[in-house]
């Protein structure tokens, strides 16, 4: 998708929105996600308990593998991430100054725009909440709640960036579809592929993931992967914490 480049001269809520879409600070407020997840499986691994693997880490594994990467690490979609907002942060030329209040904020937003998500999820189905807790297959709170963290970031990254914008690129680049068009198809059939990869068979699921799907490309859309990965990780972990509440 083309990105929308910051006004400096923006004001009120302006610096705010344009800062916290730059890779940058995108950069900084994901880094402790990926380390969470990435320690997350290591101390697994040493433990000998299940490893939480994700569908959408695996995805990017197998892909890595099919280039012949396999024997290159198991933390590669970690490095693919980190590397790519890089690659961005210095092909726009943007600043290297880390504005930190900036972080601080986008976590705050990230919480609040979970918290619409959970009432949609709670007014169609407890089901629906409670078969995402226990498709992780993840030992103890900590390892769902580590589990939490990585479905947020890494299906944000393929089910988000990676669709919707490939999705985007060929409608706009090599079919001429108007940007606006484009980017409705993409949210669509992103949404689709969300839901079909988290196993959903009966109507209440079906519309829970669909739903949350669109909701999230809006999200990603409006502001960028930063705050749509934070509302994803904020959301799963706000479902294992009521979870855990209820007993």
């Amino acid at each position: 998708m083309t990105r929308s480049e910051p006004s400096p001269e923006a004001g009120g809520i302006g610096p705010y929105w344009n800062r916290s879409r730059e890779p940058l600070q995108i950069l900084v407020f994901i880094l402790p996600l990926v380390a969470i997840y990435e320690i997350g499986l290591l101390v697994a691994a040493r433990g000998g308990w299940p490893q939480p693997r994700l569908l959408a880490y695996r995805k990017v594994e197998e892909a890595f593998e099919a280039m012949g990467l396999a024997t290159a690490g198991s933390a590669l979609p970690a490095v693919l991430v980190v590397v790519a907002i890089l690659a961005w942060q210095i092909l726009s030329r943007r600043s290297w100054r880390v504005h930190w209040p900036t972080t601080l904020v986008m976590a705050a937003e990230s919480l609040a725009l979970a918290v619409p998500l959970i009432l949609f999820a709670t007014l169609l189905s407890n089901g629906a909440v409670s078969a995402q807790i226990a498709e992780s297959h993840a030992p103890g709170v900590a390892g769902r709640l580590v589990m939490s963290v990585g479905a947020g970031l890494y299906e944000e990254f393929l089910f988000r960036w990676i669709t919707i914008a490939t999705i985007h690129a060929l409608l706009v680049d090599g079919l001429r579809v108007g940007d606006r068009t484009a980017t409705g198809i993409a949210v669509v059939v992103s949404s689709g592929l969300f839901m079909i990869a988290h196993g959903a068979t009966s109507p209440a699921y079906m519309v829970f993931y669909f739903g949350s799907g669109v909701f999230f490309s809006i999200v990603y859309v409006m502001r960028e992967f930063g705050v749509a990965a934070g509302t994803h990780v904020a959301y799963d972990v706000l479902v294992e914490v009521l979870a855990a509440t209820r007993g």
